[in-house]
């Protein structure tokens, strides 16, 4: 029994006559009469008689005919949700980023694509991560794009904000008086590092290693606010982006005079995977609006 069978017998129960129920059907009279011979031959009954020239569905017919018609309904049902529900899901961009760029640069963009790309009909669902699981979660499929430092030969990036980095320090530490600083001043310090697997962490060795030197780890942490509380214990110092909340705490936010204390954030994606029509506009308008 195929679902093409009880649609043609639904049509012609309507109809009663199998040369409109063909045309209405838009098949041929000799397959409408096949496939309902084949119906009838799998149910062992059969569904019409004749009278005269007209035909007439039987006892068996009136019988069948009540529940074809719900479950093609509910098929049909079914149908209209799944449609309605995929349409909604491509109107939905899984936009993923990390800690440090959630208070000011996110909204920015967001703020930015709704005034301007008004046509669009979309939705977000936000990921806040870190940068390594933005990276991840592209590449396993469970966002559309995102905002990460880490590199993947499965995704592909555009570079789309140059990130500064400062010296952090407790409020009343003794470095707290500077408005900048270099880098000598501070390098034997105590640090809260970020740990081995950080983009940030691998800059920080880097820089630290041009002088000749590596940092003095006292804590290892996995991410800034995590770095912050142990710097307001008076724990140590440490090097980070501005993130949220930065200015309510008692920390002290130090430019450093070296222009390599930045890092540079890229917005990445799938790189074999068919973008949504909404996903690609949003892509585009990021690109567009935010290159470096």
């Amino acid at each position: 029994m195929t679902l093409l069978q009880l649609k043609y017998f639904q049509t012609l129960a309507f109809v009663l006559h199998y040369t409109k129920a063909s045309e209405v059907l838009h098949i041929s009279q000799p397959s409408l009469s096949y496939a309902i011979a084949e119906l009838e031959k799998e149910l062992g009954v059969e569904l019409f008689e004749k009278k005269g020239r007209k035909i007439m569905l039987t006892q068996y017919g009136k019988q069948f005919l009540p529940y074809v018609e719900k479950a093609l309904a509910l098929l049909s049902e079914g149908c209209d949700k799944i449609k309605h529900a995929s349409n909604q899901e491509a109107k939905i961009v899984r936009l993923g980023y990390f800690y440090s760029i959630s208070s000011t640069f996110i909204p920015e963009i967001i703020n930015k694509i709704y005034q301007n790309a008004k046509d669009l009909d979309l939705s977000f669902h936000f990921s806040q991560e870190l940068s390594e699981n933005i990276k991840n979660m592209l590449e396993n499929d469970q966002i559309d794009l995102g905002f990460t430092m880490h590199s993947s030969d499965k995704l592909e990036y555009y570079p789309v904000l140059i990130q500064q980095l400062y010296l952090v320090v407790p409020q009343h530490h003794f470095l707290s008086v500077y408005d900048d600083i270099d880098i000598n001043t501070f390098l034997s310090e105590p640090l809260i590092a970020l740990d081995q697997a950080s983009n940030l962490r691998s800059i920080i060795d880097k820089l630290y290693h041009e002088h000749n030197t590596v940092p003095n780890v006292a804590f290892e942490v996995k991410e800034c606010n995590a770095a912050l509380q142990f710097i307001i214990q008076g724990l140590g110092i440490s090097i980070l982006p501005r993130v949220p909340a930065i200015d309510a705490l008692p920390v002290k936010y130090i430019r450093i005079n070296d222009a390599k204390f930045k890092r540079t954030i890229y917005l990445a994606w799938p790189k074999n995977k068919l973008l949504s029509e909404t996903a690609a506009a949003v892509k585009k308008f990021i690109i567009s609006n935010y290159h470096i």
